[in-house]
């Protein structure tokens, strides 16, 4: 008990503080917002379709027998398990379901069962799942989409985002106060991680003394295998108990909120003009020594970096483009011989619902060109993550496809209401329709597409050249910027922290040499982008 109030009597304050921060950084963004540019593809709303569906054989948890199941990969990225094929039997029963979030795909786990085309899904906390499939072809299918789901599977989770940001930050807050540095994620709900966390100090105050006393030869129910049933049966109980405590938490800042909004949305358009006036004497007492540094850190390596990244983002791309232009050419045929436009058009989607499998696996793959370069660049920028800017294309690259199908959906639909009588036209005229709206969706893909590459390279430049630049400007400026404190009126010292307004002058001077030093280059290659297509 007295483990568990200390840990909340410090992350209950420390979280408000957070959360009343980003309502007023929240706040202020809404009043500063200026319009981008214009995205002619329509946003596809939530996916509310199946992903995914395919049968394999599943352990039990608790007798070891095989059983073959038939699953389904949700729009939420949670597998369910059926006893027949739920998509031709609406009686198939449902056996359970598989949040995957916080798991891994241990691709071959034949030999641990002694069975072909196996493998797991695997938790250092939760039950893990064996399923072996009938052939290495089915296996791969599955492997490639219960990777996607590991990726995508969200713990149960706050619908407020800010909320959730504001718990994650003073999550981590809550651990470097014990010292509890290296890498976490949220790979359950709030409640149980605070009770991860209660359980950790547990751990290092009481239960450590209890696990020096079990007998730790092997790792059977006497042994190393104790200490796990000791450790799961604790957080399991501190879990439950915080879990709850952190619910009826939740309830009273709920009610708290509204007032908090309505009093920040009163004081904020004063704040924003003060934080104006302080970001321009900013710029005016640091940019003769930052310039000298922008310079020498960020204008030599921008052009060098963006030779090396553009060819195999623009082949990617364009191997994008054309898989959907084939996939358009391909409904229009289809709806010549009578096909049925909602059926084809689902087709399209559970196609390129995967970037390592079906049609968005070769851009994605060719995109992925970037990577032994960057990892190249990694050897002297530790910070960088190749992989973590690939995954972020990625995800870019597939949400631009998913983004085409809706537009080309909504093209077609409202070309069609436009006609007097849709009903019993000829198949050739249904057609015709369709491939006014591919064209005018190709159109609108292409714009998207550049526009999106441009974004891609911007962003992955700055995250390389900016912490370097920030690191050598902040020592060199601070004794400038110190005496800016004094120029907050109090009123707006709640409001306005300098450091961010540092951050964000800087972040604005390398987003200037990035405009000309790689968009205007950038726009040039793209004119040929679409030659072939």
């Amino acid at each position: 008990a007295r483990i568990a109030s200390e840990v909340m009597e410090y992350f209950v304050p420390t979280y408000l503080k957070v959360y009343k921060s980003a309502l007023v950084k929240k706040c202020i963004a809404d009043l500063e917002k200026t319009p981008g540019p214009k995205r002619e593809l329509k946003k596809r709303p939530e996916n509310t379709d199946d992903i995914w569906s395919g049968w394999a054989f599943k352990e039990g948890g608790f007798i070891h027998n095989w059983k073959k199941r038939f699953f389904v990969l949700r729009a939420n990225y949670e597998f369910d398990y059926f006893d027949s094929d739920v998509t031709s039997n609406e009686k198939a029963k449902k056996k359970g379901t598989i949040n995957v979030a916080g798991y891994r795909v241990v691709e071959d786990a034949s030999e641990d069962k002694k069975k072909e085309h196996c493998f797991q899904l695997q938790h250092d906390e939760r039950r893990c799942y064996f399923i072996h499939c009938e052939s290495a072809e089915q296996k791969e299918e599955f492997v490639q989409f219960a990777k996607l789901a590991v990726k995508k599977c969200k713990p149960p989770s706050n619908p407020d985002k800010v909320a959730a940001k504001a718990f994650e930050k003073a999550y981590e807050k809550t651990r470097w106060h014990w010292y509890y540095y290296g890498w976490w994620h949220m790979d359950c709900t709030e409640g149980e991680m605070l009770g991860k966390l209660i359980s950790r100090r547990l751990e290092d105050e009481v239960l450590s003394d209890i696990y020096r006393a079990l007998p730790m030869q092997g790792e059977g129910p006497i042994g190393g295998g104790a200490k796990k049933v000791v450790k799961k049966t604790i957080e399991g109980i501190v879990s439950a108990a915080v879990d709850a405590a952190w619910k009826k938490a939740q309830e009273q800042i709920g009610e708290i909120r509204p007032k908090i909004e309505s009093t920040l949305k009163d004081a904020i358009e004063p704040v924003v003009e003060a934080k104006k006036d302080l970001k321009k004497k900013l710029k005016e007492v640091t940019i003769s020594t930052i310039n000298p540094l922008l310079e020498k850190i960020v204008h030599p390596p921008v052009g060098k970096i963006f030779e090396v990244l553009m060819e195999p983002t623009l082949d990617g791309y364009k191997l994008l483009f054309k898989e959907f232009f084939g996939m358009s050419d391909e409904l229009s045929e289809s709806l010549l011989q009578g096909g049925e436009f909602e059926k084809e058009v689902y087709a399209m989607y559970r196609s390129t619902s995967s970037p390592r499998f079906g049609r968005m696996k070769e851009p994605i793959k060719t995109m992925e060109g970037i990577v032994p370069a960057l990892d190249l660049l990694g050897e002297i920028m530790s910070w960088m993550k190749s992989h973590s800017i690939a995954e972020s294309m990625s995800d870019a690259m597939m949400d631009l496809m998913c983004d085409a199908i809706y537009t080309l959906e909504v093209n077609y639909k409202e070309a069609v209401a436009q006609k007097d009588d849709d009903k019993g036209r000829r198949a050739s005229a249904i057609a015709v329709t369709c491939e006014a709206a591919v064209k005018k969706t190709k159109a609108a893909l292409i714009h998207d597409g550049k526009m999106e590459i441009l974004d891609a390279f911007s962003n992955i430049i700055f995250s390389i050249v900016f912490k370097p630049f920030e690191k050598e400007v902040i020592p060199a400026i601070q004794s400038l910027v110190e005496p800016l404190n004094d120029a907050i009126p109090d009123p707006v010292k709640d409001f306005v922290d300098l450091e961010d307004l540092v951050g964000e002058l800087l972040s604005d001077l390398v987003g200037a040499v990035l405009e000309e030093s790689v968009k205007k280059p950038a726009e040039g290659k793209m004119a040929k982008i679409e030659d072939g297509l």
